[in-house]
């Protein structure tokens, strides 16, 4: 047996699928497939004990909350957040006002550009944006100072 067990490991003998599942020592024989199979055993062990475990969990909190569906679990859960960590909020749509304004405009001008973008293609320099751009750059750095990148 340790013959055959040697010579199937060198890759000289042949086994069928069906033996390397069924039988023990013939699953020996090829350590790589064995190491395969026991990978995939444990990981499908390790998905059922997590999923059981999920399950039992969120069925004993539902159960302790006192709710039969979702929809109540979600509400519940919703106020138990809400007032444990009043800082997380959900937003709405005055939502912006919080912000400063200037950010905000600044944000819409870039969607507008971006989206001005994606229709008529890149954004081409003119001669007069580039005489603009130099003289910014002149003020904000000198003449003879590239800006640092």
């Amino acid at each position: 047996m340790l013959y055959n067990i040697r010579q199937r490991s060198k890759g000289k003998m042949k086994i069928e699928l069906a033996e390397l599942m069924e039988d023990r020592a013939a699953a020996a024989a090829n350590p790589k497939l064995a190491a395969y199979i026991f990978a995939g055993r444990s990981f499908t062990t390790a998905t059922w004990l997590v999923a059981t475990g999920s399950l039992a969990a969120g069925m004993g909190i539902a159960c302790l909350m006192g709710v039969n569906n979702l929809k109540e679990f979600s509400g519940k859960m919703r106020e138990y957040a809400q007032a444990v960590l009043p800082f997380l909020r959900r937003t709405d749509a005055t939502s912006d006002a919080r912000f400063d304004p200037d950010t905000v405009e600044f944000l819409r001008e870039v969607a507008a550009d971006l989206k001005r973008e994606r229709e008529e293609g890149p954004w081409r320099e003119t001669g007069g944006h580039a005489i603009i751009g130099q003289g910014l750059r002149n003020t904000l750095w000198g003449k003879d100072k590239e800006p640092q990148r």
